[in-house]
């Protein structure tokens, strides 16, 4: 599961960690949605191995 989720992971880490009060409005907003795909992403993953092996 971590092959799949670390890419995703990484997204978020990346984004967040370019973000700054300097930034518009609109980029913050687009970088908010990316992370939040990539959330999403994760959430599939983790549900579709609930109960299943790590």
């Amino acid at each position: 599961m971590a092959d799949k989720v670390e890419p995703h992971a990484k997204i978020i880490s990346a984004l967040s960690g370019t973000m700054s009060d300097r930034m518009w409005p609109d980029e913050l907003l687009t970088r908010c949605r990316q992370m939040r795909e990539a959330i999403e992403e994760i959430e599939k993953i983790a549900r579709s191995n609930v109960g299943g092996s790590r």
